[in-house]
C-alpha cells in the first residue's frame, strides 16, 4: 500500500513542484527539475530517517515518473491548456509510468563498470 501512495504522492508533487517553480519565474526545464526534486526528495528524506535504502537509489523507475509528471504538466500548460486539464495529466502520466513500473517491474538501465577500471 506504501508503494501505491508514494506513486500517487511523488506524481501530485513533481506537478506542484513544477508549478511553483513557474510561478515564481522559473522557466520550463527548470521548472521541471525542481518539479522532479520537489517530488524525489521528500520520499528520500522519509526513506533516510526510516533507516532504509532510499527507493531512488534502487533499480526501479522513481526519478523519472515524477520528471514526466512535471514535464507534462509544464508542457501542456505552455501549449495553452487549463491548469486543471495539465495538472491532472501530469498526474495521470506520472503515477502511470509508476504503476507500471511497480506491475510490470520497469526499471532503467544501471551502470555496468568496464573492465580495467576500478570504481
Amino acid at each position: 500500500m506504501l508503494l501505491w501512495a508514494d506513486a500517487a504522492g511523488t506524481a501530485l508533487y513533481g506537478v506542484i513542484g513544477a508549478e511553483l517553480a513557474r510561478q515564481s519565474g522559473a522557466g520550463p526545464l527548470v521548472a521541471v527539475v525542481m518539479g522532479m526534486m520537489t517530488a524525489t526528495f521528500g520520499g528520500l528524506i522519509r526513506d533516510v530517517i526510516c533507516a532504509e535504502t532510499p527507493l531512488i537509489l534502487k533499480k526501479e523507475i522513481y526519478a523519472t515518473p515524477a520528471a514526466l509528471a512535471a514535464a507534462a504538466h509544464v508542457g501542456l500548460g505552455a501549449a495553452g491548456l487549463p491548469f486543471e486539464v495539465s495538472a491532472t495529466a501530469g498526474i495521470a502520466a506520472g503515477f502511470a509510468l509508476r504503476a507500471g513500473g511497480i506491475v510490470k517491474g520497469w526499471s532503467l538501465p544501471t551502470y555496468k563498470s568496464r573492465p580495467g577500471r576500478e570504481y
